[in-house]
């Protein structure tokens, strides 16, 4: 098996039932609960249209972020009675959409597990095959930016709050990438990935962080090289024996491979290529 881009009109489908039903979860927990939350599709189901894949005749799933904006303090306090406050809420809102079909199947009640609630669709008449399903987790943001999930320690039978990985600027990045038409490389990228995790059976890199490797390096390789050709053979107007480098007088060692790193965002680098430009138009020749 191998995996293989979803439709863009069978994501839309689901896509949309489960924007109603989250959008209702929203209002419900405001309006009973106090807990103000927003809901957005995260990873290749998102903003980054057309990167859903299904495994063969697999089903496909959608991940959702549920984010905590204000509620009262009990809640911060006892994270597990809050994650049961949103499922029960969530499940109700899943029972009442049974009243209606989609494509055939039904949502069951969410499901608990580690990281997220996951509610899943069964094929009609085979209740142990699963066509469809999505993941919402849920996150609180400090005042310093920093993202925190909500966990349950199965083993231990532990809620707590754990800091979420680092997404930085992966929606700025995206639309840089696609305004430089280079979208049809995130998708041949992105496929490679996931095949490869599959052929090796790593079950630590699910689509999410798939999807944030790929934009990252996809990133880095273009707006990288545009920043060199811009600034050393675009607006740097001497030639490559001109620029000023330092060396080392002695051999180096290498120590280490630096295996995760984070690039400028797009605004810094849209200040640095501005200021270059500025350079280059007084006629400064130099780069120190």
């Amino acid at each position: 098996m191998a995996y293989e881009y979803v439709s863009e009109k069978e994501v839309r489908l689901y896509r949309s039932e489960c924007s109603g039903m989250l959008t209702e979860l929203r209002d419900y927990l405001n309006e009973k609960f106090s807990i103000n939350t927003q809901f957005f599709l995260v990873g290749s189901g998102s903003h980054a249209r057309k990167l859903v894949m299904r495994n063969g005749n697999a089903p496909f799933d959608l991940d959702y972020n549920l984010m905590i904006i204000r509620m009262p303090d009990r809640y911060w306090h006892n994270p597990q009675c809050l994650k049961n406050r949103v499922r029960d809420s969530l499940n109700l809102i899943l029972r009442r959409s049974r009243s209606h079909v989609v494509r055939g199947g039904q949502f069951s009640d969410g499901k608990d597990s580690t990281s997220v609630i996951t509610a899943l669709i069964y094929t009609p008449g085979i209740l142990s095959q699963v066509a469809f399903s999505f993941d919402l987790a849920i996150l609180a943001r400090e005042e310093g930016g920093t993202h925190y999930m909500l966990l349950h320690d199965k083993g231990s039978d532990n809620y707590h709050w754990g800091e979420a990985p680092s997404v930085r600027h992966i929606r700025e990045k995206a639309d840089a990438i696609k305004s430089q038409r280079h979208w049809d490389e995130v998708r041949d990228r992105y496929k490679d990935k996931k095949n490869r995790y599959l052929e090796r059976q790593d079950e630590n890199h699910p689509s999410y962080v798939v999807y944030v490797e790929t934009i990252n390096e996809i990133y880095r390789k273009f707006f990288n090289l545009l920043l060199f050709e811009t600034v050393l053979w675009g607006g740097f107007h001497g030639t490559k024996t001109d620029l000023k480098m330092d060396r080392s007088k002695q051999p180096l060692k290498i120590v280490a491979e630096v295996v995760q790193w984070e690039g400028h965002s797009p605004e810094i680098w849209n200040t640095m290529l501005e200021n270059f430009k500025k350079l280059s138009e007084q006629g400064r020749k130099t780069m120190n």
